[in-house]
């Protein structure tokens, strides 16, 4: 984990650390244990079966019980993009999420400028919610952002 988030679009496009330092990724397993035994987040590794190399993270975060909703995210290290990881993964959680893990809404803030994960979105079911851009000043640069959704199916 700690080597993936040294990418620099990792650091750019996500909330991660920048500089990411091995203590961050220490301290982002250790909370994870602590947030899915709290219902706040769910973070799950992407890794090979065959290897346990980390190949990414999805997780769901700001889980609100009241509203039964959750925010989705996810990376995948340099060396397994174009495997369509994200999207396998995207699937997994947002599946789950909404059958078993009883939401009726998973959402995503993709920023616009990330066209892979726009297509990451669009590919794994989430529609385009109509409204204005979220636009957010980070580190001096203004960051426009859309929102997908996924809706729990009538009936499920």
């Amino acid at each position: 984990m700690f080597r993936a988030c040294q990418d620099a679009d990792i650091q750019y496009f996500t909330q991660v650390p920048a500089p990411y330092l091995r203590e961050h990724a220490e301290q982002f397993v250790a909370q994870s244990r602590d947030h899915w035994f709290t219902g706040h987040s769910a973070n799950f590794a992407v890794t090979d079966h065959s290897t346990d190399t980390v190949l990414g993270s999805c997780s769901l975060l700001n889980v609100d019980p009241l509203l039964r909703e959750a925010e989705a995210g996810y990376w995948v290290a340099p060396w397994a993009r174009s495997r369509g990881i994200a999207r396998h993964a995207l699937l997994l959680i947002t599946e789950w999420a909404l059958g078993d893990g009883g939401l009726d809404r998973v959402f995503l803030k993709v920023e616009d400028a990330n066209y892979a994960s726009t297509i990451v979105a669009l590919n794994s079911g989430f529609n385009k919610v109509d409204g204005p851009w979220e636009v957010v000043e980070i580190e001096g640069r203004t960051r426009h952002f859309s929102k997908y959704e996924r809706l729990r199916s009538k009936g499920s």
